[in-house]
């Protein structure tokens, strides 16, 4: 907290004023997008879930905001800890993707969104130490929220609302760390969590369409398999959702060796991997060395897509 430091040294109520302006915004922002509680008593509730569900996905959609800045400002071990929860709010976000649609969220973050993402990143920037304590506290609350919602929902979302909830347990979990400066201790059971969930995130999204797998979209890729003269296996829709050119990443799936890849979203790398393993088990097809081009990848429509790169563009 250099900044801090250096203006206001020597003058306790000007540091104390800022200090509690920042954190009292940052509390009211972060809290302003609170949940609709539905009765434990109470029966399923597919009108309290429908508008809890548009609240809960901005509240998503500024955390990760949040969280991005921090992890990319922050330097020091306690960047270590930022980036474990960027890398928890991204993949939040990726299982959040299939129900904007289902519920006319807009996916992209609104003018106040962005606002209360940046004032919160600015608390965090400010008194790290504060701001984790005050979002440990919100955890502990929150999460009795979200286990009222899971009760509203229709049963459809039961699996998806299982990992939430189980999220914020974890969220519960590894912020004390934070608060105690044990920041690798965050980073190991975020990762920990992040790889366990990683094999079962496609199962969980899919129930939250018709609950039957399907294939990727052609037209969402950079072309089709048989453009490709390949062996590609088939991969489900949501291991290809993003909000940014960021989530994606390219990854080989071809049999033969003779394709160059297509663009999934990043968390979901190694699950794409698995799923292209045993797809080729026991092929006995070409093999080849692709003479692959530079591409670019991007997200295009809420899918992550790879596209030729201009001539003279290095690879991606």
């Amino acid at each position: 907290m250099p900044f801090v430091g250096r203006t206001f040294t020597g003058n306790v109520t000007t540091r104390r004023f800022v200090m509690n302006a920042c954190l009292c915004m940052a509390f009211v922002t972060a809290s302003s997008g609170v949940s609709a509680s539905a009765d434990p008593a109470t029966p399923r509730n597919p009108d309290v879930f429908a508008d809890a569900i548009q609240y809960e996905y901005k509240n998503v959609l500024m955390t990760h905001l949040m969280m991005k800045d921090l992890a990319e400002s922050a330097s020091g071990p306690v960047q270590k800890f930022w980036q474990a929860y960027y890398d928890l709010e991204a993949f939040n976000l990726t299982m959040y993707v299939p129900l904007a649609p289902q519920f006319a969220v807009n996916p992209e973050p609104t003018a106040f969104t962005r606002f209360r993402a940046w004032v919160s990143a600015l608390a965090g920037r400010l008194f790290t130490g504060l701001t984790i304590r005050s979002i440990n506290s919100l955890a502990n609350g929150y999460i009795v929220e979200l286990r009222r919602l899971r009760q509203a929902a229709p049963p459809k979302y039961d699996l998806f609302f299982d990992y939430v909830v189980a999220q914020e347990q974890l969220q519960i979990e590894f912020l004390p760390d934070g608060m105690n400066g044990d920041y690798d201790a965050a980073y190991d059971k975020v990762q920990q969590f992040l790889s366990a969930y990683s094999a079962t995130a496609a199962t969980i999204m899919e129930t939250l369409g018709n609950g039957q797998p399907g294939p990727a979209d052609p037209a969402s890729l950079d072309s089709s398999p048989a453009d490709r003269g390949g062996n590609w296996p088939e991969i489900p829709d949501q291991l290809l959702a993003c909000t940014a050119a960021a989530d994606c990443d390219r990854v080989f799936v071809d049999c033969g060796g003779c394709g160059c890849g297509m663009a999934v979203n990043r968390n979901h790398v190694d699950h794409v991997r698995q799923i292209a393993t045993t797809h080729c088990e026991g092929y006995d097809g070409p093999l080849c060395e692709a003479m692959c081009q530079p591409e670019i990848i991007e997200c295009v429509s809420n899918r992550c897509r790879s596209t030729p790169a201009q001539p003279g563009a290095g690879p991606n």
